[in-house]
């Protein structure tokens, strides 16, 4: 009698097993890699973003994903804007098993334990109600009242491109148009260095040294015909795909560049003459943007920003009529709408219309911060960049700033919140 109980139990226990699995299999088929449409209730974009983000990565996660894409419970995103509607979701997820297959479905790397990903959304809403989609032109789209609004003012800036394109368009010298790479990859092994009055680039941390042919004497010239061997961070690309520098010469400014890892350069002449002072240089997807001093009156510098999409015909951006363009301290583009801009005057603002109008940015610093000196030692805005989809900001002390530990100097990384307009403080670290 109890064999056969036994007997009845095992086959129900299989019977379960293969109902079960024949479930979870018809759910792994009927999974798809990109979600469907995410739709969301939220009374503002911020938390809408936030809802989205969350829906997705559970969309990921649990028994009904296969192995080959179920990732972790945790994870950590960022979500930068990339123009008009358009949001970068930038994932690091902890792998729920160790499977490198994970990585290649999401078009993304495998890194000690944890998976990084990259995908673009289009972010819609109609009162509030708002929904996320890979691809921007479906047709329910089309009727949204923002797409509209967002379709006239892309219009509108296109219109406002090209007049001022053809207002003033500053010429570069006689090479060739180029195609600019669409990315660029950056890493601390790649710099410049000197030696013996020579510059060079390193691609691998100097394991090879490939020499800037005439690049001491126009990169590192000063205005009272010194050299100085130290450039402002910003002031310089070094990557395989781009490599960049503002050179001067002795009756012109341009772009001294390689697109090949220092195999060739060439030199791209701006119009108007400029003078070693600082000098910010950003790569987007379409252009390179170049600030540099170009006039100085009683110990005030005033800059000139310059972009170009074939690094041969450079055309002036005009900003915000009211933004201060003296003393810079930090210039970067995002994007080619977004830029962020801070001087010594006109403190630090950011711009999500290339420049048209300008948005104060806060900074968030903890009290014991706050209070390091008697105040807050970080006070000038040097330097932002990007790692692994994260925007990181720099801020340095002002001229006077003594502030220091172990003997170094000390400098601030914050990082950038959600909205486009606040950093917040992560930590300390010497000046480099």
């Amino acid at each position: 009698m109890n064999l056969k109980k036994w007997g009845l139990a095992v086959m129900i226990y299989i019977a379960v097993f293969f109902v079960v699995a024949f479930f979870q299999e018809q759910r792994w088929n009927a999974f798809r890699n990109n979600p469907a449409c995410q739709v969301v209730q939220a009374n503002t974009k911020r938390k809408a973003l936030h809802k989205i983000a969350r829906k997705i990565a559970t969309y990921y996660q649990g028994w009904q994903v296969p192995y080959d894409y179920r990732v972790g419970y945790e994870y950590d995103i960022s979500m930068p804007w990339q123009g008009e509607n358009r949001y970068k979701f930038n994932y690091i997820f902890n792998t729920a098993v160790n499977n490198r297959s994970i990585g290649q479905n999401f078009g993304g790397s495998m890194f000690d334990g944890s998976m990084y990903a990259t995908k673009t959304f289009y972010l819609h809403h109609t009162g509030n109600h708002w929904w996320i989609q890979s691809n921007e032109k479906k047709e329910e789209l089309v009727k949204s009242k923002s797409v509209k609004k967002n379709k006239k003012i892309a219009k509108k800036a296109v219109v406002k491109s090209i007049d001022a394109s053809g207002k003033r368009s500053l010429s570069s010298s006689n090479h060739s148009a180029v195609k600019l790479p669409a990315t660029i990859t950056h890493s601390k092994k790649m710099q410049y260095f000197t030696q013996n009055q020579t510059m060079f680039v390193t691609y691998d941390n100097q394991k090879t040294k490939i020499e800037v042919p005439n690049g001491y004497q126009q990169v590192f010239l000063t205005v009272n015909n010194t050299y100085n061997e130290t450039l402002n961070p910003g002031s310089y690309i070094v990557t395989p795909e781009f490599t960049a520098f503002v050179a001067y010469r002795a009756k012109s400014t341009g772009l001294l560049y390689s697109l090949d890892e220092g195999k060739h350069w060439e030199f791209s002449q701006f119009k108007y003459k400029g003078f070693r002072g600082n000098a910010f240089i950003s790569k987007t997807s379409d252009k390179v943007y170049v600030t540099y001093a170009t006039d100085e009156s009683l110990g005030t510098e005033y800059y000139l920003t310059v972009s170009s999409g074939d690094l041969k015909n450079w055309e002036e951006v005009k900003y915000q009529k009211k933004l201060d363009q003296s003393n810079v301290s930090l210039v970067y583009w995002g994007n080619d709408h977004l830029v962020y801009y801070a001087s010594k005057l006109g403190g630090f603002n950011f711009s999500d219309d290339g420049g048209q109008h300008f948005h104060p940015v806060t900074l968030e610093f903890p009290d014991n911060i706050n209070n390091i000196t008697g105040g807050n030692p970080f006070t000038v805005p040097t330097y932002i960049y990007t790692n692994q989809g994260k925007m990181y900001l720099i801020m340095k002390q002002d001229q006077n700033g003594d502030y220091a530990r172990n003997h170094h100097l000390m400098q601030a990384v914050l990082t950038q919140n959600l909205e486009l307009s606040s950093f917040v403080y992560q930590r300390q670290q010497a000046e480099k």
